[in-house]
């Protein structure tokens, strides 16, 4: 799978939105926006 382009990621994000608009109860927003980077698996948030 080739990595997701910046506006790829903006695009998906809005019909994320839009759907969750549809669905309140299901609304989960970050703080702030997510930076476009490749998910980290968790192995790699403990510390050494």
């Amino acid at each position: 799978m080739r990595r997701q382009t910046a506006e790829e990621s903006a695009r998906q994000q809005a019909e994320a939105l839009k759907k969750a608009t549809q669905e309140p109860e299901s609304i989960i927003i970050p703080a702030e926006p997510v930076p476009d980077i490749p998910v980290i698996p968790a192995q790699a948030s403990r510390s050494p």
